[in-house]
C-alpha cells in the first residue's frame, strides 16, 4: 500500500508536468519502496529465521523473486535512458546489487536462469556490441563469485536437478497434471476456483506441492484451457506490434523492443516453474507495458531537437506543438 501510494502521489503532484519527470519519480517511488520493503524484509528473515525473502504484500518467495526481477529489468532501460531520466549514479550503484542481493535471498530458483539471460539479451539488442561484451563479462564474474557462497552454489547446482524440491524437471510432474486439466476441459479449463477442489490433486496426479497457479502450464493450459492460451498469445502480439513495430515514432528505435524481449523471456522462462503472474507481478507487469509504449520517448516529444532548415521549420515545429497549427 506504501508504494501504491507513493506512486500515486508523484503521479498526481506531476500532472500536467513534463512526462519525463512523471517517469522519473515513479522509478524512485517504486525503488525506494522496494530498498524499504527489501531491508524489512531481510532483517524479518534474520530474527525470525525463516528461509527465504518474502516481501510483506508482494507475496511468497516466487511472487516476491518475479517482481524484482522484474524491477531489475526495468533499472537496466533506466541505465539505458539514465542521461534523459537524469538518474544519478549512485542509484545505480546502490540499486543493482541490492536488488540482486534480495532476489538471491528469495531461493526463487527459476530466476537465476530466466533474469541473466532477459538482462543479456536486452544488452545485445540495445547495442553496441562492446556493451554487450562487458554485460555478458559482468553477468559472468558475478556468477563465478556467487558460486563461491554455499547455499547460492547449492541453489546453481540443483536448478536442473530431478526431484521435489523446486528445481526445473521436478514439475514435470505438474506439465502433466496440466495437460490432463486440458484434456478433460479444453476450452475453458478448470477454473482457478475449482483449483481449490479436495480432491483436485488426485483426480489430475499433481504431487503434494503443486499449489494454485503453481507454474505457467497450470496458470495457462490447466486453468483457463484453450481460451487463455489465445487470449495471452493475442495481448502478446498486440504488445510486440506497438512496442517493437511502432519504432519509427521513438527517438530511440530499440527502446520498445528491448524492454519487450526483457520482460518476455524473464516471464515465460521462469514461469516453466513458477507462477507468471499475480496481483503485484501483474500491475509491475503493466507498468513495463504502458513505459514500453511511453510518449516520452516519441518523437513529437518537446526533448526532439528542432529540424535544419531555418527559422520557417522551427516555427512551424513549435506552432505543432503548442496546438497554433
Amino acid at each position: 500500500m506504501t508504494l501504491s501510494g507513493l506512486l500515486l502521489f508523484w503521479s498526481v503532484a506531476t500532472y500536467g508536468r513534463e512526462p519525463l519527470n512523471i517517469v522519473r519519480w515513479m522509478i524512485l517511488s517504486l525503488f525506494g519502496g522496494l530498498l524499504f520493503g527489501g531491508i524489512l524484509g531481510t532483517l524479518t528473515l534474520l530474527i525470525q529465521k525463516k528461509d527465504n525473502l518474502g516481501i510483506m504484500n508482494l507475496g511468497d518467495k516466487n511472487s516476491t523473486a518475479q517482481f524484482l526481477s522484474f524491477s531489475l529489468i526495468l533499472m537496466v532501460v533506466c541505465l539505458f535512458h539514465r542521461d534523459k531520466l537524469r538518474l544519478p549514479k549512485a542509484f545505480f550503484l546502490l540499486g543493482f546489487p541490492l536488488m540482486i542481493f534480495f532476489v538471491l535471498l528469495c531461493h526463487s530458483r527459476a530466476f537465476l536462469i530466466s533474469l541473466p539471460t532477459a538482462i543479456v539479451s536486452m544488452f545485445y539488442l540495445r547495442g553496441p556490441k562492446i556493451a554487450f561484451f562487458k554485460a555478458l563479462s559482468t553477468v559472468g564474474a558475478v556468477f563465478i563469485a556467487l558460486l563461491l557462497v554455499p547455499f547460492i552454489r547449492k541453489e546453481v547446482e540443483t536448478a536442473l536437478a530431478p526431484g521435489h524440491d523446486g528445481s526445473f524437471i521436478s514439475r514435470y510432474e505438474t506439465w502433466k497434471g496440466a495437460i490432463l486439466m486440458w484434456k478433460t476441459h479444453p476450452f475453458l479449463g478448470i477454473g482457478p476456483d475449482n483449483f481449490q477442489m479436495k480432491n483436485i490433486h488426485e483426480i489430475y496426479h499433481l504431487p503434494p506441492y503443486a499449489s494454485h497457479g503453481h507454474n505457467f502450464f497450470v496458470n495457462l493450459l490447466g486453468e483457463y484451457g484453450t481460451l487463455g492460451v489465445v487470449s495471452m498469445f493475442l495481448w502478446l502480439v498486440l504488445w510486440g506490434f506497438y512496442a517493437v513495430g511502432q519504432k519509427k515514432r521513438h527517438l530511440d528505435p530499440v527502446y520498445g523492443k528491448v524492454l519487450f524481449v526483457g520482460v518476455l523471456l524473464n516471464l515465460l522462462m521462469a514461469g516453466i516453474a513458477h507462477p507468471i503472474w499475480g496481483g503485484s507481478g501483474s500491475l509491475l507487469l503493466m507498468l513495463l507495458m504502458t513505459l514500453s509504449l511511453s510518449p516520452w520517448n516519441e518523437r513529437t516529444s518537446n526533448h526532439e531537437p528542432l529540424p535544419a532548415g531555418g527559422s520557417e521549420s522551427a516555427d512551424i515545429v513549435l506552432k505543432n506543438r503548442n496546438g497554433t497549427l
